[in-house]
């Protein structure tokens, strides 16, 4: 089969159980605690705001707060197919982009992440990661190339096997309410 069939068909069967899923997202005290000692080693955080049923960052947004670390949040570019990443703060209002995706005021100020929390459709204990499809991504993290890279997600998110095309780079870390995986 066609890896790109094979990705379109999991990312469907995915979303299928995604959305039947609607449990609270929450990190247990030991992922908690693995959060907040890679935060405390970077100085840009850059998270994202859910969508379709995407795992919450919300614990982890909270944690790099608590620190006093810079949150900076995507900002789509349809035309480019990139991510730029923009300065957020929590009474910073946010706006609707692409694809219906809350993201900072275009005036917000640019800051270069150098830890990225990536949303995923589904992950393999290698650090492979799936996601929407659109390649955002992909290109955001060939573009950062130094940023350390945790993708957050539910358990029932894990697969044995991602099928990886040759622009997929490896999560460095991955993020479930029971794991903290070393990839």
């Amino acid at each position: 089969m066609d890896k790109a069939v094979e990705r379109q068909i999991l990312r469907d069967a995915m979303r299928r159980k995604r959305a039947q899923d609607d449990d609270a997202f929450l990190f247990n005290n030991i992922i908690l605690d693995e959060l907040s000692k890679i935060i405390s080693q970077h100085d840009v955080i850059a998270a994202y705001m859910p969508m379709l049923g995407e795992a919450d960052p919300a614990q982890a947004i909270a944690l790099a707060q608590e620190a006093g670390k810079v949150i900076v949040l995507p900002r789509t570019d349809r035309r480019t197919k990139t991510l730029q990443f923009h300065r957020h703060d929590a009474a910073d209002p946010l706006e609707t982009g692409a694809y219906g995706i809350k993201q900072p005021r275009v005036t917000a100020a640019i800051a270069i992440p150098d830890l990225l929390l990536a949303p995923l459709i589904a992950f393999d204990r290698r650090g492979n990661r799936l996601g929407q499809g659109g390649g955002y991504y992909d290109r955001a993290l060939a573009a950062l190339p130094d940023a350390v890279t945790i993708g957050i997600g539910w358990d029932w998110q894990e697969i044995a096997d991602i099928p990886v095309e040759p622009w997929d780079r490896r999560l460095d870390f991955i993020a479930t309410p029971t794991q903290w995986l070393t990839a």
